[in-house]
């Protein structure tokens, strides 16, 4: 078997050219949404939960993304002007440090509507369901609002 001669192949590697990229200057709005949605799909979640509010089962729909990528959390908050960012606490010491991005209520469902086109099927499905129960809840809630304006009337009356 004959012998590859190794030498030369280092000094064609040392002196090969470095590529560049030709940077863009921002991505265009809806290639952004396309973009954050993938990323919500991938490392994200949607939900509806409990409201902070102390013996209330009032509950508020929910996006989220945790990641240990920062500058990929600063730029969801940023892009969809909204939320919070937070940084997480190490749940093993030899693990990487982790943000969290997080809207909530009317800012959620903003979002919903933003980015569902680009959402896998099964993110769809729970951003349909959270939205049901959302209008579900707020319709029991609009009821119970009237019924219970209509009942301090009648109290007055009598």
């Amino acid at each position: 078997m004959a012998e590859k001669n190794l030498d030369h192949h280092l000094e064609e590697d040392q002196t090969h050219k470095v590529l560049k990229f030709p940077q863009r200057k921002e991505l265009e709005k809806d290639n952004q949404e396309a973009y954050f949605a993938g990323v919500i799909d991938g490392e994200g979640w949607i939900s509806y939960e409990k409201a902070s509010k102390p013996n209330s089962d009032y509950r508020i729909p929910c996006i989220g993304v945790e990641m240990t990528d920062e500058d990929v959390i600063r730029k969801l908050h940023g892009f969809f002007s909204s939320g919070t960012v937070i940084s997480m606490k190490k749940r093993v010491a030899h693990h990487k440090q982790s943000w969290r991005w997080k809207a909530r209520g009317k800012a959620a469902v903003a979002i919903f509507f933003k980015i569902y086109n680009y959402l896998s099927g099964r993110r769809k499905e729970k951003i349909d369901e959270v939205l049901k129960r959302y209008c579900d809840d707020a319709n029991a809630r609009e009821k119970y609002r009237k019924l219970n304006g209509v009942l301090k009337n009648v109290v007055k009356r009598n």
